[in-house]
This record gives structure tokens, sequence and C-alpha cells, in this order.
């Protein structure tokens, strides 16, 4: 058992990732295991069978690294792992929805819906709901800061390609095949 704690931090990007996949190639090919303590997400996602994910001194989640970044259990774990948006659930006749659509939620309480930026769609229209506050280019994305009219603000994925700008009117919808996840408020 190999024991590794914050082995990669004081690395600059691009030797960090060429070790962290020499240390995972030795690791597999002498079927060593190992823990390994870290505070980036894409280190964890990267290199874990499993990963458990602590909040001052306590696990909030364990699980593989897709349920942890896909189905989180909570706000502060969906939001270590990577932007979120969380947006309020409200009760509407038969069901539960928020301003993206219809969620699944059995109960009351203290819940609301996570849904990942890359799951969300922009889809220009002059007379649309929202309207782009912010565009953040990232090189292989643009970083959409959306607010709607009821006040709620969304980031969306964008592709490079975009041609969104700030002030742009649309209206927000989940991508095909994306959930809105519901997660405990913490």
């Amino acid at each position: 058992m190999m024991l590794f704690d914050e082995p990669f931090a004081s690395l600059d990007q691009n030797l960090r990732v060429q070790l962290r996949e020499q240390v995972a190639q030795v690791l597999d090919s002498t079927n060593t295991p190992a823990l390994f303590v870290t505070h980036d997400p894409r280190e964890a996602l990267a290199l874990g069978d499993r990963i458990a994910v602590m909040r001052a001194g306590q696990i909030e989640q364990v699980g593989v690294p897709e349920e942890i970044y896909r189905h989180p259990l909570t706000m502060f774990v969906a939001s270590f792992m990577d932007e979120a948006n969380f947006l309020s659930i409200t009760k509407d006749g038969s069901g539960w929805s928020t301003v993206l659509g219809a969620v699944d939620q059995s109960s009351e309480g203290h819940f609301v819906a996570m849904v990942r930026p890359n799951d969300v769609a922009f889809v220009s229209d002059d007379s649309g709901d929202a309207k782009i506050q912010r565009c953040d280019y990232a090189g292989s994305h643009w970083l959409l800061r959306v607010r709607l009219r009821t006040g709620d603000e969304v980031v969306v994925l964008a592709e490079p390609d975009s041609r969104a700008t700030v002030g742009d009117r649309g209206n927000l919808g989940l991508r095909p095949g994306a959930k809105q996840v519901v997660v405990r408020q913490s």
C-alpha cells in the first residue's frame, strides 16, 4: 500500500498531468493499492477507483468517480468536484420543478436541484426569459453567466465557436439526456 499526500500540489499543470499519468501507470502495472490525499478534484477523478470527499474532517460522500461527479449527495460535494448550478425546487400541482423543468423529489425538506453547466443549453431568442450577463472564454469552451427573469442565475457551458455575447436574450433548457439531481443543502 502506498500513501500519497498531495504529491503533485506544487507542480506546474503540464508536469502535474504527466507525472500523475506515470504514477497511475506504475501503480496499475504493479497492482499496488494506493491512497491519495488531494484537494484537486480532477486529480481525484483521474486517479481514483473510489473517492471519499471530506469536509471539516467528516466524510460527506464515498463512491466511484462518476457517481461522485454526476450524483453528489450535497451541495458541498457538487461544488467541490466542479462548477454547479443550484436551483430552488417548488411544488407545482402533482410534482416538483425548477426553472429548468421537472425534478424527481419525493418529500419536502432542505433540498435543491443541481445541474452542471455542460448539461444546460442556451438558445438565442430575442423574447426569451434569459439574458447573458457575462461570457468567460476558457479555450475549449465558453462559460455563459445567465440571469433569468425570475432572478435565478445559471452558468452554461457553450461551444468554443459560440457567438453569444453579453446582453443576448434566449431560453435555457436541459441538453438531451441531462437530468437535474436533487442534493441536500449544506
